[in-house]
Parts: C-alpha cells; sequence; structure tokens
C-alpha cells in the first residue's frame, strides 16, 4: 500500500486526463453558447435552433463520457477462483506439462473456451483465478476485467463487456458535437477575422473552429476501428493477440447483426435506447456466445458433440443487484461448485 505523497499523487495522475476533458468539455460549452451564440450571432431563430442543437449532441457526449467513467467492471464469480486445496495443488505441480495437465483440469470444470500463448487455461497469479474467457487482467485497474477491450486513460478506466457501448457512443458524438461546433462558428470566424474588432472572442472561435476540424478527424478514425470491432465481435487486446480456441474452428464472430445485438443489448434496436449509452445485453458477460462449433472433449475421444451456442459454465445463473435474495443464493454458491 503507498504510502505518504504516492497514495494521493498516483490517484491524480491517473485522473489527470479525465479533468482535462472536462476543461475541453467546459471550454467548448462556454465558447459556443457565451462567445458564438450569446454575441457573435445576432438572428435569434438561428442562435436558437444552433443552440437546441449543440444542447443535444452536447448532453449526449457527456452522458455517455460520465457513463463510461462510471461503469465498472463485472464482478467475476467466486466459482472462478481457486479454492484453497486446488491453489496447493497447483503451486505443487512440477514442469510444465504437469502444470498445463492440472490447469486443463481446472478449466473444464469452470467451462474454459480458450487457451494462452503458451496452450494453457489461462490463470491469473495476482487473482488466483482462472481467466473466464476474453478476460483480462489490467494493471491500471488491478483486476481482472471481462471482455476487456483496453485501458482508456482519458476515462480512467477500462473499456469491457459493461462499456463497450457507451465508450463507442462516446466517440460518436464527441465526433459529432466536434464537426458540427466546426462547421457552424467557422463563417463567424472568418468574418471576424476580415472585419474591424478583433477580439478575445476572435481568437477562442477560432482555435473552436480548428480544433472541432482535427478532433473530428482523429476521433472520427478511432470510431470507425472500434466500430468495425463490435461489426467482428472482437476486441482490441485480440486484435493485437489472436484468441487461442480448444477448437480451431470456433470464433466469438456470430454475424455483424448478433454482434450489434451482443454488444448493445437490443435485438431490434429501437432509436432511443440505441441512442443512449445503457447496455441491456441479453447476457451477463460470462456465458460467451459463439457458432455451434464442432468439439471433441477428453471423454469424447473420435465422437463429436455440438457444444450449445452459449457455454454452459457450472451451476452458472446470471449475475443479480447486491443485497437482492437471487444474489445472497449466488454468493453461497461457488463452495459447492469447487467440491
Amino acid at each position: 500500500m503507498p504510502r505518504g505523497p504516492a497514495r494521493w499523487v498516483d490517484p491524480l495522475f491517473e485522473w489527470l486526463p479525465v479533468i482535462g476533458l472536462v476543461a475541453l468539455f467546459s471550454w467548448t460549452y462556454y465558447v459556443y453558447m457565451s462567445v458564438l451564440c450569446g454575441s457573435l450571432i445576432q438572428d435569434a431563430v438561428c442562435r436558437a435552433l444552433l443552440s437546441v442543437a449543440f444542447h443535444v449532441l452536447f448532453s449526449l457526449c457527456l452522458w455517455s463520457f460520465v457513463y463510461t467513467i462510471l461503469a465498472g467492471p463485472l464482478q467475476i464469480p467466486a466459482y472462478f477462483s481457486l479454492s484453497t486445496h486446488e491453489r496447493e495443488r497447483l503451486d505443487a505441480t512440477k514442469g510444465f506439462d504437469e502444470r498445463r495437465q492440472y490447469l486443463e483440469e481446472l478449466g473444464n470444470k469452470r467451462g474454459i473456451l480458450t487457451l494462452g500463448m503458451d496452450g494453457c487455461v489461462r490463470y491469473c497469479a495476482i487473482c488466483q483465478r482462472i481467466k473466464p474467457d476474453r478476460c483480462h487482467h489490467c494493471s491500471w485497474c488491478r483486476r481482472c476485467v471481462p471482455k476487456m477491450d483496453h485501458h482508456c486513460p482519458w476515462f480512467n478506466n477500462c473499456v469491457s463487456f459493461t462499456s463497450q457501448k457507451s465508450f463507442l457512443l462516446t466517440t460518436a458524438y464527441a465526433c459529432l458535437l466536434a464537426a458540427f461546433t466546426a462547421t457552424t462558428s467557422v463563417i463567424h470566424a472568418v468574418y471576424s477575422w476580415f472585419n474591424p474588432g478583433f477580439s478575445f472572442a476572435t481568437i477562442n472561435v477560432s482555435v473552436l473552429v480548428i480544433g472541432g476540424i482535427y478532433l473530428s478527424l482523429g476521433i472520427g478514425s478511432f470510431f470507425y476501428i472500434h466500430l468495425d470491432n463490435m461489426f467482428r465481435n472482437v476486441t482490441t487486446l485480440e486484435k493485437m493477440r489472436a484468441t487461442m480456441f480448444r477448437e480451431p474452428d470456433d470464433s466469438f464472430d456470430l454475424g455483424r447483426a448478433k454482434n450489434v445485438e451482443q454488444a448493445s443489448g437490443t435485438a431490434r434496436p429501437a432509436l432511443v435506447p440505441a441512442v443512449l449509452p445503457a447496455t441491456m445485453a441479453p447476457d451477463n458477460g460470462f456465458a460467451v456466445a459463439r457458432p455451434q462449433v464442432p468439439y471433441r472433449g477428453p471423454s469424447l475421444v473420435g465422437h463429436t458433440q455440438t457444444i450449445p451456442k452459449h457455454a454452459d459454465y457450472p451451476r452458472m445463473a446470471p449475475l443479480q443487484a447486491p443485497g437482492t435474495p437471487a444474489a445472497a443464493q449466488q454468493a453461497a454458491r461457488p463452495s459447492a461448485a469447487l467440491r
């Protein structure tokens, strides 16, 4: 545990990018509403229309931004953690082959479908648990994160199962907001430069135009990359290091429509749910949906069995909110699953 100044210096540095973005949001709102609409635009109807459009985009972008910051990763069920006996057996293994064989046994109990780059079932020595499929340990968040895409310093949070949709919407709304402010301000910026009465307002509006152009292009490119990832049902980490399945033909790609449904949680997205950051996912992030593939398990050598569309983890139920009777039952369940 850090002591002295490090206890508050480290968190402060982690939040600096977020503070910078909040300052940028505040400055953008001030320049557009107070400087541009408040003094430079004289037509009342034009000012009202631009103000309404700006507030809609600004509110959606800010909502998605805050939602992504506050969206914590899913709590990994306790039955992925090792019991004391299992940890002792794992520590007692000798050699790579024996360790891999025992990790395979532990993974089979928990329905694991993927392997690490070394061909073993993935195990987190820090959290002392078998990593669920698509789960990675984040050194910044100091925990294992289900369906981790990457850790984004601009949100001081991991983009993962719970924040993928809100992150994508944040980049989309930020791109639209930057393009909107640039295109609706450029005429007034040019007019201010070529007319007498040069003022501080001219500099602010000019910076708003230039910044809007660059941000719309940069964030737009970033949005396109992550939109393509959602269509293909792949994360940034999985693009950097290809996922190793137990069966070569296995995949997380369900087709574009199903991939979007899995990310947004809407089978046929209505307009209102689709544009809001809240995620209404059809599963709980651990029952990994994938196409049906042939699987040859340890006891089925020479025979082919079709795995159902969702991995059926032992004694698994959708995660419940803390404090509910279902959550209490679920908390008591893992000990029985590990016997």
